[in-house]
């Protein structure tokens, strides 16, 4: 397997495959779901969408199927795979094979519900994002944009046709939280509170590092982590709920997964991220309570 801090270290070149990963243009063939079958309503400040880029998608397929029991229907032109766990859409992976350059480094997109994509641009800019992505409008999907926030972190701003999957419990194998490592927190929740209108929530307890929610309409969305290395680069990592936490690590392990930090939280979380075998960060959870969504994810360390 490449070098995971290697691949990590060339994180700032893969936004210029962009346009060719996520289709700029509308006619070129890429299929992409609708996020809910019939109307449902907005939810502004959710994450609604995530997408693994990657010029490895038949390997991402194994790895995500056996280590997650995922299944998987690939669309369109090929370039497009819907994954899902449980009959439920869980995201899709993009083929990134034949972009412009060979620095494509696999990495999961996240993508936050906004009523309005442009003013979201335009806000994001003004705080001193880079807009990565023009406004976009595909198909079935939505209307999309793509930017970096100012310490570098890339998300994807989304309007859904028909509107946002509702909130549910979360379930085993699928998305439970999204979570920012930052080395600059109290700025980087500043600038998600002005293009998303959070509210900041900080969390502290003996002995662990503060920790920031970002809410909105009284729903807990994501959390910002502080980072005390200033070499790493600042980045989203989503979060799969598993039920248990040991065996859900040791299989990743068998299936060429790295585990780069563990932690054991307070409130009954569990947690710890990896890097899957072509190079995407991603984290595993296993939280027996809400509030151990807001107290476990801090305090990782190397194993």
């Amino acid at each position: 397997m490449a070098d995971p801090t290697a691949r990590r270290a060339r994180w700032h070149l893969w936004f210029s495959l962009l346009p060719l990963l996520l289709g700029c243009d509308p006619a070129s063939g890429l299929d992409v779901p609708r996020l809910v079958k019939g109307p449902s309503p907005e939810i502004p400040g959710k994450f609604v969408t995530h997408s693994l880029i990657t010029t490895e998608p038949e390997s991402a397929k194994a790895f995500y199927g056996y280590a997650f029991d995922w299944e998987f229907e690939t669309v369109g032109d090929g370039r497009y795979t819907i994954a899902r766990s449980n009959g439920r859409n869980v995201g899709g992976i993009v083929d990134a094979t034949g972009a412009r350059q060979a620095l494509a480094v696999p990495v999961w997109l996240g993508g936050v519900s906004v009523p309005d994509v442009g003013e979201a641009v335009a806000k994001a800019k003004s705080a001193g994002a880079r807009q990565l992505l023009n406004i976009l409008d595909i198909p079935d999907l939505g209307r999309i944009a793509v930017l970096s926030d100012p310490e570098g972190a890339v998300f994807q701003v989304v309007r859904a046709v028909g509107g946002d999957p509702p909130d549910t419990a979360a379930s085993n194998h699928a998305w439970l939280w999204n979570e920012l490592a930052v080395t600059a927190p109290d700025a980087a929740a500043r600038f998600y509170q002005t293009v998303f209108g959070y509210r900041i929530d900080l969390i502290e307890s003996p002995g662990a590092a503060p920790y920031l929610v970002l809410s909105r309409d009284g729903q807990a969305r994501a959390g910002i982590r502080g980072e005390s290395d200033e070499s790493s680069k600042s980045s989203w990592v989503p979060y799969l709920q598993v039920a248990d936490l040991d065996a859900a690590l040791s299989r990743v392990r068998s299936l060429g997964a790295t585990v780069v930090a563990e932690s054991s939280g307070a409130g009954g979380a569990d947690a710890a991220i990896i890097v899957d075998p072509s190079g995407a960060m991603v984290a595993l959870q296993h939280a027996s309570d809400e509030r151990a969504l807001a107290l476990g994810f801090r305090g990782f360390s190397t194993p």
